[in-house]
């Protein structure tokens, strides 16, 4: 037990045959459960047992005490010749000095009881009935009614388990069983029942006594589970009036009540439990109702006055000066101050300005309190938003935006800060540089996939997002939706659920791509890395691609197929390289039929697979590349069977098996012949292949065909002839700017992209 202090309440006992003090040797037991090895306990007495003897904790504390100068003893050599027999082995004397014998147990008493009995002696009549005789005497007599009720009942057992059957009968033990299974009645009936219980759970317990023991063992728990309830429940109403009772007299005599809050917020009046205290709210004990649940309440209240009082003080002094530490908001869009809710949002005119409703008392409380609460928080929560929430807020007010940037900056703001790109395409598309710029300045990043604010798919910013979001959505949401967990802070990903309300995730920063919710910074960057990957024909997955997105392969290749990709062949395993002089084999070879490995031209060129990655370049050409791109159908196509280098090399054969000579570091050749080198044929390893493959458009394919003036114009002419898409005017020409067409986007020197174009033209040379 996790006890630090035991105390007394009295230093006497009953024995069982008479009172007497508490030997030193008890005390020390009973007071030996403080502490108990966690920690120093302590003991001592209440008012009522006195003070200890100062010899007595003197004893305990050095646990020193006087020697024992006996011990009882019951000879456990039994013999079951004969009932004569059986007793007399029981009441053999001590054969050692300082050995005492123990008083008559019950069972002795019983066996001496029965053995009188002339039926039970005939039945007796051999040393397995004797054995047998003996356990039933052993049956405890938990009821206490008196000797000779306890020796009827261990004669109908004895009968029946002498019997031919050799058990008792199921409908002796269920009669037995049954007319207890009540839980009506006072106190003292309800204690009866439990002690008879007990002993038909000990029979049924005994091994070979029923058919079917372990049914009674189970029903003969349930009873007394059942009992036990209701004695507890009778326990508890006990003390329920009487406390009742001492807080009555006490109002009808306008005392004043002494009332106690403890640290875990129990409201004690009187040393009565009434409640507890959660915040500004009083909960009664539930254990009452009715007249004295109002009782109980009107004398916490009476007694509370100074702690409301108090609390409410402390309330509005941290709502001035908090900053989110002592003040927080829960998932469910309530106000915690010190860990208990105290307020709960209400929605507003708009998502980040949800109203304050105090969870208080309002007896308790007061109105001029409760109007004062408010309106604190009420600031708190604004100054709380705007912190944390800041380029939301920024993106509200879009200061310095104005046309298509203030509107998208708008539409960020009531998205959260985050929206799909193909929501907006075409405001995305009209948009300039210049016009990017304005909006990256407050914090806005254009994805592959998304236009989000980085800033607020933080664990903060987002936990608060789905709070507000929460305030408003969730009263329109079914059970399952408004039980769907959100993301937790610092993953990739996670299971998306079905039941998910469709813009929950995105709230969250998270979108969802077949079977995973993924953050959306890591989609969008996982977008940008298989479309680099995809410009150099198909490719297989590696675990790079998949282990920042935090799933298994299995659900990373339902992701790939959510983003348009398609498997489209096989190709072996690359082999783990050969030791030795294999190695060196090997290498000679690829030297003299001129390949080299496409890994190691990248590294020449001083790129890595990282720096491919736009996902943080600033210039975000390629992104509004690859967005028009997925609108284009894709003009060819893989075959079914494509051969690759790889397999190509590995289908030629040499006609002329020669032995490959290499030259060692020391001058010497050494030559491998093909027998040497020749490997065990096994089955190779197969890996998949993707590629990109979008959904083709045939609407796109009939508007190319029609003539201009109401649709796209011919490929024949020139974009640059004045025909443009439905006869309206291009955004260079709203802007002023002359040319005969789009102009082309220049690339930055310094951006992944270049790197790569450079890569390209290098390897294009080599060739």
């Amino acid at each position: 037990m996790d006890v630090n202090h035991v105390a007394f309440a009295s230093l006497a006992k009953f024995d069982g045959v008479q009172h007497r003090p508490l030997w030193p040797a008890e005390v020390a037991q009973i007071a030996g459960r403080a502490g108990r090895y966690r920690n120093d306990g302590s003991f001592g007495t209440t008012g009522e047992a006195g003070l200890l003897d100062e010899m007595l904790v003197e004893q305990v504390e050095t646990h020193r005490f006087d020697p024992l100068r006996a011990i009882k003893w019951r000879n456990a050599r039994l013999e079951f010749g004969s009932l004569r027999r059986l007793i007399d082995s029981l009441e053999t004397p001590p054969p050692v000095r300082g050995l005492g014998r123990t008083r008559q147990a019950s069972d002795i008493g019983a066996l001496k009881l029965l053995a009188a009995d002339n039926e039970i002696a005939r039945l007796s009549a051999n040393p397995d009935a004797v054995r047998r005789l003996w356990q039933v005497c052993q049956v405890p007599d938990f009821r206490k009614v008196s000797p000779d009720s306890h020796t009827r009942l261990l004669a109908e057992l004895f009968h029946h388990v002498m019997s031919d059957a050799g058990v008792l009968p199921e409908d002796y033990i269920a009669r037995q069983v049954n007319r207890l299974d009540r839980a009506d009645g006072e106190i003292h009936t309800l204690a009866g029942r439990i002690a008879n219980i007990r002993t038909w759970t000990f029979v049924a317990n005994r091994s070979g006594w029923l058919r079917d023991g372990a049914h009674w063992q189970g029903r003969t728990r349930e009873v007394e589970d059942k009992l036990s309830d209701a004695l507890h429940e009778r326990l508890t109403q006990r003390f329920i009036d009487r406390r009742t009772s001492v807080l009555m007299r006490r109002l009808h005599q306008k005392e004043e009540l002494m009332a106690s809050l403890t640290p875990e917020g129990d409201v004690l009046v009187e040393d009565q439990f009434v409640g507890k205290l959660k915040g500004f709210r009083l909960e009664v004990d539930p254990q009452v109702s009715g007249a004295e649940s109002k009782m109980l309440r009107t004398a916490a209240h009476q007694a509370l006055q100074g702690e409301i009082a108090a609390r409410a003080f402390r309330l509005e002094r941290h709502a001035r000066i908090d900053e989110g530490k002592i003040i927080t908001i829960d998932p469910e869009g309530q106000i915690l101050w010190e860990n208990q809710p105290v307020a709960r949002l209400l929605p507003g005119h708009d998502m980040v300005s949800p109203r304050v409703d105090m969870i208080a008392d309002q007896e308790l409380l007061g109105d001029q309190a409760v109007a004062s609460l408010v309106e604190t928080l009420g600031g708190w929560l604004a100054r709380h938003i705007a912190r944390v929430l800041e380029p939301l807020v920024q993106l509200k007010a879009a200061e310095g935006l104005d046309g298509l940037t203030r509107g998208l900056a708008f539409q960020l703001a009531e998205a959260m800060g985050t929206l799909r790109r193909d929501a907006v395409a075409a405001t995305v598309k009209e948009l300039g540089q210049a016009e990017r710029g304005k909006l990256r300045k407050l914090g806005v990043r254009f994805g592959e996939r998304h236009i989000y604010v980085p800033a607020l798919i933080k664990p903060a910013p987002a936990a608060l997002k789905l709070s507000l979001w929460r305030v408003v959505h969730q009263p329109a949401l079914d059970a399952s939706a408004r039980a769907v967990e959100a993301p937790g802070p610092g993953l990739s990903s996670v299971p998306a659920d079905p039941h998910a309300a469709e813009d929950f995730y995105l709230t969250a920063g998270f979108d969802v791509c077949g079977p995973r919710a993924i953050r959306i910074d890591m989609l969008d960057r996982l977008v940008a890395q298989l479309r680099t990957l995809n410009s150099e024909g198909p490719f297989p997955l590696t675990a790079s691609l998949w282990s920042p997105v935090g799933c298994g392969v299995e659900d990373f290749e339902a992701v790939m197929q959510a983003l348009g990709y398609v498997k489209v062949g096989e190709r072996p395993v690359p082999a783990e390289p050969a030791p030795a002089a294999a190695e060196i084999g090997a290498d000679a070879a690829m030297a003299a039929s001129g390949e080299v490995a496409a890994k190691d031209v990248v590294s020449e060129g001083g790129v890595s697979e990282d720096a491919t990655s736009p996902g943080d370049a600033t210039d975000d050409s390629g992104a509004d590349q690859a967005a028009e791109k997925r609108d284009i159908p894709e003009a060819t196509e893989l075959p079914e069977q494509t051969e690759l280098p790889e397999q190509a090399g590995q289908s030629e054969k040499n006609e002329n098996d020669a032995p490959v000579a290499v030259e060692a570091a020391g001058g010497a050749e050494t030559v491998f012949s093909a027998e040497e080198t020749a490997v065990e044929d096994t089955a190779p390893v197969m890996q998949s292949l993707w590629r990109f493959k979008p959904k083709p458009r045939a609407g796109r394919d009939r508007q190319r065909a029609k003539a201009p003036g109401g649709q796209r114009a011919k490929q024949t002419k020139a974009r640059g002839d004045g025909s443009n898409r439905g006869g309206q005017k291009s955004r260079q020409q709203r802007e002023g700017k002359s040319g005969g067409g789009r102009p082309a986007r220049q690339m930055d020197p310094d951006s992944p992209f270049a790197a790569l174009q450079k890569l390209k033209e290098q390897m294009k040379a080599r060739e």
